[in-house]
This record gives C-alpha cells, sequence and structure tokens, in this order.
C-alpha cells in the first residue's frame, strides 16, 4: 500500500510539470474569439446529455461547425481549464470527432489528471471515514466527493480542491481531537476559543505531509447565521442515502437536500466577485439529469419555503435551464415561480443599502485589514465585542460585498471612527485590525 501510494503521488507530480510545461495547464484564455468560444463550451457540455447536437458518430448528420479556426478551439480550452470543466468537455471531445488531435490530448491529460489527483482525495476519504467511525461519529461526505462517483459516476470528471464531510455541532470538538492526533492542523487561529463553533458553518483542516489533503468539518451548510437556524439539520441526516464512495459506503444527501445545498451554495457562497461557477452551475444540471424520475419537487419546494432558500432555488435553476435543456417539469418551475421569500430571506439574499452602507463603515473602522474572502463579519465584531448592546441584535448575510457579507447593525454609533492618536494603537489579530 504505502508503494501504490507514493507511485500515485509520483504520477500526479509528472503530470502535473507535463501540463505545466506544455502549457497545458490553466492556460489563458484566448481574448479574440472569447465570446463565441463561451456559447461553444455551454453548448458542448450540454451535448453530454444530448449527444446528437454536435454530431456523435451516431448523429453524423447533424454536426454543427461552431469552431472553424484554431484560435477558437484554443479559447473554448483555455474557458474549459479555467471553469474546471475540461474533464467534462473531454468526454465529448473523444466521440464527436471533430475535435482537433491537439486540443484533444489537451483535454485528455486534465482528465488523467484529476482521475489520479481524485483518487489520492478518495483514498484518503477512506481514512477519514474510518477515523470518524472507530470513534462513533456519524458523518455525511458533501459536494466534490460526494458527486464525482455518484452523480458522475466517473471521479475523473468532478475536480475537487478538498474534501468534505458534515457532522453533528456537538460531535465538532470530538472530531477535531481525533484528526489533530493523526496529524491533522486547523487551518486558522481562533481569536478566542468557540469562536469558530459559534459564529461559521465549517473548519479547514490540513492533513500530514507528504500529501497535505484539505478537510473541512461542517457542522451546518451555509456560513449564513440565519439558514443555521432555518434549516433543519435533523431532516438532512434522515434523508442522508448510502454510498459508494472510493471503496467504501459512505452517506450523502437525499436527492432533494443535494439539490437545495448546491443552489445555496452556489448562490451564497459562489454567486459573487470573479471566481468561475460553471462547475458548480454543471453540478446542478448533473443532478438534475440524474435524479429525474426520483426528485420529490413537492419536497423540494416545500423545504425551499420552509428553509428560507426560495430565492437561491429561483436564481441558479433560472441559470441552469436557461444554460441546458435540463429534465424539470414545467408545473415544478411554475410554481416555484409563484413561490414569495419571506422578509427575512429577502434582507439576508438581497441586502439593503442601508446595511451594505453600515457594514463598508465598520470594515472600514474596527477591522480595515480584514482580508477579501473572510466570512461572518459579525465573528470578530462578537468576538472582541462581546457585550456590546449595538451588537447583540446583528443579523448576518453571507451575500454581499464580493465575500458575501452584509449586516444589519442597530445604529452607526456602534462603531466611530479612531481618533488620530488611536491610529497607531492597534493590534492583527488573524487578518483583523483592531484600533486599541
Amino acid at each position: 500500500m504505502p508503494t501504490q501510494r507514493f507511485t500515485l503521488l509520483a504520477l500526479q507530480s509528472v503530470l502535473q510539470q507535463l501540463l505545466q510545461g506544455t502549457g497545458r495547464w490553466r492556460r489563458p484564455v484566448q481574448a479574440g474569439r472569447w465570446q463565441l468560444s463561451a456559447v461553444t463550451l455551454l453548448a458542448w457540455l450540454g451535448c453530454r446529455w444530448q449527444p446528437q447536437c454536435l454530431g456523435a458518430p451516431d448523429y453524423p448528420d447533424a454536426r454543427h461547425p461552431y469552431l472553424e479556426t484554431a484560435s477558437d478551439w484554443q479559447g473554448m480550452l483555455g474557458q474549459a481549464e479555467h471553469a474546471r470543466v475540461a474533464p467534462l468537455l473531454y468526454t465529448v471531445a473523444r466521440t464527436c470527432g471533430v475535435c482537433p488531435p491537439p486540443v484533444e490530448r489537451a483535454l485528455h491529460d486534465v482528465y488523467a489528471f484529476t482521475a489520479v489527483q481524485n483518487r489520492l482525495r478518495l483514498r484518503e476519504l477512506t481514512t477519514i471515514l474510518a477515523t470518524l467511525e472507530v470513534a462513533d461519529i456519524p458523518a455525511i461526505v458533501l459536494k466534490g466527493a460526494a458527486l464525482a462517483g455518484v452523480v458522475y459516476g466517473d471521479i475523473a470528471l468532478r475536480p475537487m480542491s478538498d474534501l468534505d464531510v458534515l457532522v453533528r455541532r456537538e460531535h465538532v470538538n470530538l472530531s477535531l481531537d481525533r484528526f489533530t492526533c493523526l496529524g491533522w492542523t486547523v487551518g486558522s487561529i481562533e481569536p478566542r476559543t468557540g469562536t469558530t463553533l459559534d459564529y461559521e458553518n465549517e473548519l479547514l483542516l490540513v492533513g500530514p505531509p507528504p500529501a497535505r489533503n484539505l478537510l473541512e468539518i461542517h457542522w451546518d451548510l451555509l456560513d449564513s447565521p440565519h439558514h443555521q437556524r432555518t434549516i433543519d439539520n435533523n431532516w438532512l441526516w434522515q434523508t442522508a442515502q448510502p454510498a459508494h464512495l472510493g471503496g467504501v459506503i459512505a452517506l450523502i444527501l437525499g436527492p432533494e437536500a443535494q439539490l437545495l445545498h448546491l443552489c445555496a451554495h452556489l448562490a451564497f457562497h459562489h454567486g459573487r466577485g470573479d471566481q468561475p461557477v460553471l462547475l458548480w452551475q454543471h453540478d446542478v444540471a448533473q443532478v438534475l439529469h440524474v435524479y429525474r424520475d426520483r426528485l420529490d419537487w413537492d419536497v423540494i419546494l416545500t423545504k425551499a419555503q420552509a428553509f428560507d432558500l426560495v430565492l437561491p432555488l429561483q436564481q441558479v435553476l433560472g441559470q441552469v435551464l436557461a444554460m441546458w435543456s435540463v429534465p424539470v417539469p414545467d408545473n415544478a418551475m411554475q410554481r416555484l415561480a409563484q413561490l414569495h421569500p419571506s422578509p427575512a430571506e429577502a434582507v439576508v439574499f438581497n441586502g439593503s443599502p442601508k446595511a451594505i452602507a453600515q457594514w463598508r463603515n465598520a470594515s472600514g473602522t474596527i477591522y480595515p485589514a480584514c482580508p477579501i474572502g473572510v466570512r461572518g463579519p459579525n465573528s470578530p465584531c462578537r468576538t472582541f465585542f462581546p457585550h456590546q448592546p449595538t451588537c447583540a441584535n446583528a443579523t448576518i448575510s453571507p451575500r454581499a460585498s464580493r465575500f458575501c457579507c452584509r449586516t444589519h447593525i442597530d445604529g452607526p454609533s456602534a462603531f466611530k471612527k479612531p481618533s488620530p492618536s488611536a491610529v497607531n494603537s492597534r493590534i492583527l489579530v488573524d487578518g483583523f485590525c483592531i484600533y486599541l
């Protein structure tokens, strides 16, 4: 087993060097035909479910010359690599018969690299699940690891950068103790003990060398405190289903919960900023395709209303349906369009101008060094000023500015500009600049 693991790690390193050396790894997108390449990429990905669209061997008369020049092909290849859907594109390219050999070879290289990388990660997942089982800690595998083998049917098709598992809140500390004993380290330092469990939904762990895999332990699906209150985690556990993952049987979310989670995760965690979202949109489309005969839309719509996830479901499903022809019943979309979000959901999802202005003022006063990407602005506020009455009723949304955070504060007096003499009296704690 150690020899086989070393061989896979070595193969992963060699493939990555080859891809980088030939310029095939995350190649810059050609600027000349960006729009044409983007539209064609969507069409090609849709052909995974409708192969006749691009003239697969079974449909020789349906071939459409979307791309005419080498620049067009390179542009689409670059976009596919940037959006992390190159392995998916390869499954179409190897059967359609119109892809230039150099482009097909480049796609195959990324496909092979993803296969090796995911095999290593799924092997690590086996160890992780065994560790939790020994400690009698039930776990649900989330996102990429749960989608690659079960929903996509091929672990090489769905790239993943880390492993995600959901445990019950009361098992978080025990899980952390178990993994710490095995050489895993916490990815960030708490400014005060307990703040991560109180204000976040996940904890990042870094595995021991040489692989140094990333593991995110979740106890809630979303980092929004509002949705941590509205989403019924017991329902997630009751509807979880066993699946074969990396040679072991593990729990994954049921089809309805999977769809709700993917839509909410995309809308709240990846719906802002300049990061590519095509892979996450394709995840939703793939779930709709694979579970088309099993999805209970009555349950989906009822839970979306109960969990305050109406707007994410409307937005993401609308985007996916506009991009690809996926099997969603017309009456389901009509019923979804008729759902009205609660006032609280509307505030959390969209925010308000006053809330945004207050958050921006706060971010420049209390912790102006707060880096883009840090979640939960209420966390440092409640951590360093836990007894401030103006902060006690703060409502945090995971959707604002660039990193999805907005806050309602009882009054702007909670955050006052520091005096000139206080500018130099500050401390930097975990990336947050606090004036003393």
